[in-house]
């Protein structure tokens, strides 16, 4: 039956005053997540149980073009045995933004049961009012799911890309009767976003027209431009530099441009976030996935993204304290002013403002300019003298970033170069690319080569990186450019010290790593070079920012890409919402 707002208040009151039983063991506890489109959230207490908290947007990128519905998923887990909590009942609120205005009525705000405990809010974005199918439980006022758990709901929610709050509390659990006491109920707080999409048509560069496809991952795309000149692209979005707040959550910005391969497939690439170059694993050039495009992903972990919003807020003058540290920064005499938002700090400085991204395309042969480490008249200090960092889809890649699930891999290759129907030794060593530091687990993952025409010409599957780290013997039959995938289907952490009963498989985070293999003709060895270096350890994630990089660090030469492999074939929503159950239901087998 459905309750009016006055009613359901009445309800609510009335609960609280009647109730005789509790939790009275479970201790508040509010843990949080950033910037991705699914979060496993760090677990809270449920008594004798650890319960975590899944939440999942779907699908990651939505568009008015795109149509149909989008999808909410909540589900509430033990963490030692992945065992799905039953008869869950969830307090949700939904607001757009990372910080959204103090008093602003949030897009969605209600109480939902699911006895599965697996609740899916099916959403039907729409202009107008909010309306929510179904009937609401007497005794909890809490709208109830259908036996698959899914819930319909129509109204202005997930209606545009960016960052969403979602504000969940735990009402009750394992019974419709049962209950938290109010200030003990767990309470989670995560920032999820939505893809916001943006064709440019019409561009030209040398003459020749091209289209171009942005995709920003986490919020607001705004200010795009090109230069037919330069061959420079420059885009911003808002981002709230709230440094406490970063290093609390888990948190990811990606960007995505798309570029036409016979204009830009053989192009030196040299990318800035508010002008600090990167390069390496922040900068994943995908040659294969499209038949006729180049696609570029800025990927910017949280260690990056906290160093970039200490210097953002040492340029704005803010003076901050972080966690664990006194970091109180010297205020500029004419600090610059802020583009966007209310946010405040402790303080009540703003620190709401515009991260800004540039791409500066050069053909092979033309003369590379020093970066200067400047965006749009701003930028670090210290850059002038900088050698640019810059990258190229004709490279052997070391760096390699899975496409959904935040796996970063280290790729050290031996002996170098890679020469055809020779043994080449490759090392692989998988970390978490949200938080740049250890995965603590074992990876499961399968092996491929495929060659320019998309033929495989290597494989391997069932394989174990232990402790995340593994190497395999590849041999290259003929001399041309590749395409490596790693395809992670599986994460173990080591088993409880106590029980030694493995824990169970975590399937959420499963993805493919790409990346380029260029293989040289040549097979004499004598004249191999010496392997790599190895890189620093994960912890050192900052590494790829401007600073360490040596100022003699020149283009890497270049050579015009082989014809791609075919495209990977896409899943629509319902079959990603199909798998995203799966992962749920099979994550302990």
């Amino acid at each position: 039956m459905s309750v009016s707002n006055f009613q359901f208040g009445i309800v609510y009151i009335l609960i609280f005053a009647l109730i005789v039983f509790a939790f009275e063991n479970v201790f508040m506890q509010q843990v949080h997540g950033d910037g991705l489109t699914q979060e496993n959230l760090p677990p809270a207490s449920l008594g004798n149980r650890e319960g975590s908290l899944f939440v999942k947007i779907s699908p990651p990128i939505y568009t008015t073009a795109t149509g149909g519905d989008a999808y909410m998923q909540f589900r509430l887990f033990d963490a030692k045995t992945n065992e799905t909590v039953q008869h869950v009942t969830y307090d949700i609120s939904v607001s757009k933004g990372a910080n959204p205005v103090e008093g602003e009525k949030p897009l969605v705000r209600d109480f939902f049961h699911a006895h599965n405990g697996l609740l899916t809010l099916k959403v039907e974005p729409s202009n107008g009012s909010l309306t929510i199918f179904g009937d609401r439980d007497p005794f909890q006022a809490a709208y109830v799911a259908d036996p698959g758990g899914t819930i319909n709901l129509r109204g202005p929610i997930l209606q545009e890309g960016g960052l969403y709050r979602m504000d969940v509390q735990i009402f009750g659990v394992d019974n419709d009767r049962n209950i938290f006491v109010p200030d003990k109920a767990p309470k989670f707080e995560t920032f999820l976003s939505v893809g916001d999409v943006f064709n440019f048509d019409n561009l030209t560069y040398g003459g020749n027209p091209f289209n171009t496809t942005l995709i920003s991952y986490y919020d607001k795309i705004d200010d795009f431009n090109f230069s037919s000149t330069t061959g420079e692209f420059t885009w911003s979005m808002p981002f709230y530099y709230d440094v406490q707040r970063l290093e609390k959550n888990p948190i990811f910005v990606h960007e995505e441009i798309k570029l036409p391969k016979d204009l830009f497939g053989s192009s030196i690439f040299n990318a800035t976030v508010n002008g600090q170059p990167i390069s390496g694993r922040t900068l994943a050039i995908d040659p294969f996935t499209s038949p006729d495009a180049i696609i570029l992903h800025y990927l910017i972990n949280k260690n990056d993204v906290i160093k970039i919003a200490n210097e953002w807020q040492k340029e704005q003058g803010v003076n901050t304290t972080t966690t664990g540290q006194s970091n109180s920064t010297t205020t500029n005499a004419n600090p610059k002013p802020v583009s966007l938002g209310e946010g405040t700090a402790a303080n009540n400085q703003n620190i709401s403002g515009i991260m800004e991204f540039t791409l500066k395309t050069t053909q092979p042969g033309a003369p590379t300019t020093v970066a200067s480490g400047v965006t749009n008249g701003t930028g670090a200090q210290g850059q002038a003298a900088a050698a640019p960092l810059t990258t190229s889809a004709s490279a052997t890649s070391t760096d390699l970033l899975s496409d959904t699930g935040g796996i970063h891999v280290n790729v050290l290759w031996s002996p170098t170069p890679i020469r055809m129907e020779t043994e080449t030794t490759a090392k692989f060593d998988f970390t978490d690319a949200f938080s740049g530091g250890a995965l603590n687990a074992d990876v499961f993952y399968d092996l491929s080569v495929l060659d320019s025409n998309g033929t495989q010409v290597f494989e391997k599957r069932g394989l174990t990186a232990k402790d995340s780290q593994d190497t395999q013997i590849i041999k290259f039959p003929a001399a041309g450019t590749y395409q490596l995938a790693l395809t992670i289907t599986g994460l173990q952490s080591q088993p409880d010290q106590e029980s030694g009963t493995p824990p169970p498989v975590d399937r959420t985070r499963n993805g493919i790593a790409r990346g380029t293999v260029v293989v040289s003709g040549q097979t004499n060895e004598t004249s191999v070079a010496p392997a790599p270096t190895p890189q620093p350890a994960p912890e050192q994630s900052n590494d790829n920012l401007t600073e360490e990089q040596p100022e003699t660090e020149a283009p890497q030469n270049q050579t015009t890409p082989a014809p791609p492999a075919p495209p990977a074939p896409e899943q629509n929503p319902l079959e990603q919402l199909g798998q995203a159950i799966s992962n749920m239901f099979g994550g302990g087998n």
